[in-house]
């Protein structure tokens, strides 16, 4: 019996001998090791989110605020109270005011990517002087499986004009760029003259940080104005009207009309404006309507003075 076991091991070793260390013999699994470096390996899962930096380049108009984002980065972060890590992404921007008053940029906003949509922030809102600008970041809190790819920074509510940026890949931005507008001319009256300087559409209204809702734009007229009353002579908003192409008349939203000073020659102020909101494509022929009181009614009585432009 020994010597019948003994010649069955002799028999195995000669034939694993025979199959060489390449070869597989009926009913072995291949040895795995050996296998070069450079051998092809694919796999089904997303690049890890934590330390990602997206380059973005981009820009947009929100609220009174003109925004040149630069980038995006994802980090993570765990909570010192319990060990949960949390997941957060940063844009970073350079925030231009360029309203004439100090705010935040603190509009309704999100992180939007497929089917989610990430509101929470964390950190206050960029807060920047009048015309002027600042590097700032908004961050967000998102869910670790956030698909990048599709990742869009959304600005605005969802009744007003809103901003899209995308952050993850090449897509068709919404930007809401302002619109100049050619307006030039002078409304002339014995005491007071306008001479137009440009206009301007936008999707929102700078001196009030008021974004506007959507299907709607602010048409500015900037002018300046030379007064030959004596004394600073301030005109109210309400003095000024705009005639709409159907016959309809708006009120001023915004204005910079004064104090105006002014002498018998006439002295000119540089730089007004006045604000109303209008369809977001107006076309047509407008005419602004300065009604004349106080020191502005001169001897001939006239008590309304028009300037007509076209869009």
């Amino acid at each position: 019996m020994r010597r019948a076991v003994t010649m069955a091991m002799i028999a195995m070793s000669l034939f694993a001998t025979a199959c060489g260390p390449g070869d597989t013999a009926a009913g072995d699994v291949a040895d795995p090791v050996g296998l070069s470096a450079a051998d092809p390996t694919t796999t089904t899962s997303r690049p890890p989110l934590d330390g990602r930096v997206l380059q973005v380049a981009d820009e947009f108009w929100h609220s009174g605020f003109h925004v040149e984002v630069n980038k995006a980065e994802i980090f993570k972060s765990r909570s010192i109270y319990a060990s949960r890590i949390s997941y957060w992404i940063r844009v970073w921007g350079n925030f231009e005011n360029q309203g004439g008053v100090a705010a935040a940029f603190d509009p309704e906003m999100a992180i939007v990517a497929s089917d989610d949509s990430f509101t929470h922030r964390r950190g206050r809102p960029p807060a920047v002087l009048p015309a002027s600008s600042a590097l700032g970041y908004l961050t967000f809190l998102i869910s670790e499986d956030l698909d990048v790819e599709s990742a869009e920074l959304v600005i605005g509510g969802v009744t007003e004009s809103q901003v899209r940026i995308p952050l993850g890949s090449p897509g068709t931005a919404i930007r809401l760029e302002p619109a100049d507008v050619a307006v030039s001319g002078q409304l002339a009256t014995e005491l007071i003259d306008f001479d137009f300087t440009g206009a301007s559409l936008r999707h929102d209204i700078p001196h009030l940080h008021r974004q506007l809702e959507s299907g709607k734009r602010a048409l500015t007229l900037n002018f300046d104005v030379t007064s030959r009353v004596r004394g600073d002579v301030q005109i109210a908003p309400d003095d000024i009207a705009l005639i709409l192409p159907d016959g309809s008349i708006i009120e001023p939203v915004a204005a910079e009309l004064g104090p105006l000073p002014g002498d018998d020659d006439g002295i000119t102020t540089l730089d007004r404006f006045v604000s109303f909101v209008v369809d977001e494509k107006p076309t047509g022929r407008f005419t602004l309507r300065l009604a004349l009181d106080g020191f502005f009614v001169a001897e001939d009585g006239t008590t309304e003075a028009t300037f007509v432009f076209s869009l």
